[in-house]
């Protein structure tokens, strides 16, 4: 789970590897950490900790973080 509003949205892919919520609501991130402990989550990836792993890898490896950074430096 993270805050929908910052860079927290990025290593969730936009929600499609967590949930997304209004860091200022109170409410909302209590619904949705009980629907997470219980089981509950739509989002079934939130508990394939494996997969989960894989695309965090796949994202932020060091490797990838260089290929980025050259894309930004050649203006690509």
């Amino acid at each position: 789970m993270a805050g929908n509003q910052d860079g927290s949205i990025d290593p969730l892919a936009n929600g499609k590897l967590g949930c997304l919520v209004d860091p200022d609501n109170v409410e909302e991130i209590a619904h949705n950490l009980i629907q997470i402990l219980q089981g509950d989550c739509s989002n079934r990836v939130i508990y394939q900790s494996k997969y989960l792993q894989q695309k965090t890898i796949e994202a932020f490896d060091f490797s990838q973080f260089r290929a980025s950074l050259a894309k930004l430096f050649s203006g690509n």
